[in-house]
């Protein structure tokens, strides 16, 4: 029953709400405020992602695993990721913000709580699981909120800055965390880290408001039902193709910078790991910046496919710099790779496509599916650039490790070199979709 005093509303959902009373001197600011907690649980998020870069000894000591069993532990945070992108995307659109996110950060916090208290590898397992699970919604409901609480020409900036908030917070897993490791013990940090978590969702379910229409409301907010709003997306050139642009260009993420970027340099370099995993990291310091810059070209040129198209073209450059140009110093490969990271920053611009082309009301869905296939791009691209490694590898182990050549990874990273113009052919199938009203 709606209390006397607030009067209902229909939300963004199709179901009666109650209408939420903002003070005229808070309104401006409110969404801002929105915008920020939401952000700060993606940062949160993206910190929970990177935690086992830290904890990688400690784990493997305390339930008596080695590197590939550690592999397939922290993996099951992403298996739970992307398999939830559309289902999640699904039920953002059909419940709202407020809960999701809550809901999100809850689980994140609970699966940290299970993961600390773990006595065996099914439970930390159990663990890792639920975080991928909490996570999955976040940056989902992010651009959710921006689409229904900012003007659309706004979009891009704000896409931009929300995953500046997400980058900093998988920076910054690595310092804090090894603080409180070293001053508590693994256990116990992860304790206080859900605690966080908790607090976190505390603030967002005080904070988050549906809303019954988005603030751009030239084109109506329809119902759509849930299987006529899939068949949308997925009939839906323009999605599947900003969805294919996605997968291939984040190959840079998923397979260079999480995956084979550190050995790579390691032995292009003649460097030991710390400083190659160091210099490897400047492409995320890179993404941080870029994301922010290629949503103000893109408003400022009133183009999303122009940046996609930059953004490729000088991502395809610089990765062929780096892996087929001479032997640099360590200054120059770091700027080469954070400058590749500043172009790949412009790849968030597939998300906007999406929220241009289909209705508010399957948004979610919308990049959810996107999101979906850019997860995907390490499932298929890190096993095939680690078949392509071994197609020449002559048969030399160290401790009973296989040994790669630089001529081996150059082989297998040309992978992500092609990769990388498929984004950008990609890019002229695409058409102008920038809100012109």
């Amino acid at each position: 029953m709606v209390r006397k005093g607030n009067p209902a509303y229909m939300d963004e959902t199709g179901n009666m709400a109650e209408k939420t009373t903002i003070a005229p001197s808070v309104r401006v600011v409110f969404p801002y405020l929105m915008w920020f907690s939401a952000t700060l649980l993606y940062g949160y998020q993206f910190f929970l992602r990177a935690s086992p870069t830290v904890l990688a000894q400690q784990l493997m000591q305390a339930f008596k695993i080695d590197a590939t069993d550690l592999g397939i532990l922290v993996s099951f945070y992403y298996m739970a990721y992307a398999a939830l992108q559309i289902p999640i995307g699904v039920l953002i659109d059909k419940i709202g913000l407020r809960r999701v996110l809550s809901v999100s950060a809850l689980i994140c916090a609970l699966g940290t709580l299970q993961f600390a208290s773990a006595d065996t590898l099914i439970e930390v397992k159990l663990g890792r699981l639920l975080m991928g699970c909490g996570s999955a919604g976040v940056f989902l409901s992010c651009i959710k909120l921006i689409t229904l609480w900012f003007p659309r020409k706004q979009f891009g900036i704000f896409l931009g800055f929300t995953m500046m908030m997400g980058t900093l917070g998988a920076i910054n897993a690595g310092a804090p965390l090894a603080f409180l490791n070293q001053s508590l013990g693994w256990r116990q940090s992860l304790m206080v880290i859900a605690m966080v978590g908790l607090v976190l969702g505390g603030i967002l379910w005080g904070v988050i408001r549906d809303r019954a229409c988005p603030l751009s409301n030239s084109r109506a907010v329809e119902k759509i039902s849930l299987w006529s709003g899939l068949r949308l997306v997925l009939t839906n050139k323009q999605i599947l193709l900003a969805s294919f642009y996605g997968f291939t260009f984040y190959a840079v993420l998923s397979s260079f910078s999480d995956l084979w970027g550190t050995t790579y340099i390691m032995r292009a370099y003649g460097l030991e790991r710390p400083a190659a995993a160091a210099i490897t990291s400047t492409i995320y310091i890179g993404v941080a910046f870029g994301g922010p810059f290629f949503g103000f070209v893109s408003e400022r040129l009133q183009s999303r496919k122009i940046p996609m198209m930059i953004a490729a073209a000088g991502s395809l450059l610089l990765f062929c710099a780096v892996l087929y140009g001479p032997e640099y110093s360590v200054t120059v490969v770091s700027l080469l790779l954070f400058s590749l990271g500043f172009c790949v920053g412009g790849k968030l611009m597939n998300f906007a496509v999406a929220t241009d082309t289909v209705p508010y009301s399957v948004s979610a869905t919308a990049t959810g599916v996107i999101n979906t296939c850019a997860m995907a791009s390490g499932v298929v691209f890190q096993p095939l650039i680690g078949n392509l490694m071994g197609l020449n590898w002559n048969g030399v182990t160290e401790h009973g490790i296989a040994r790669y050549t630089t001529e081996n990874y150059v082989l297998g990273l040309s992978a992500i070199t092609a990769a990388i113009g498929l984004a950008f052919i990609t890019t002229f199938f695409m058409k102008e979709s920038y809100p012109k009203d």
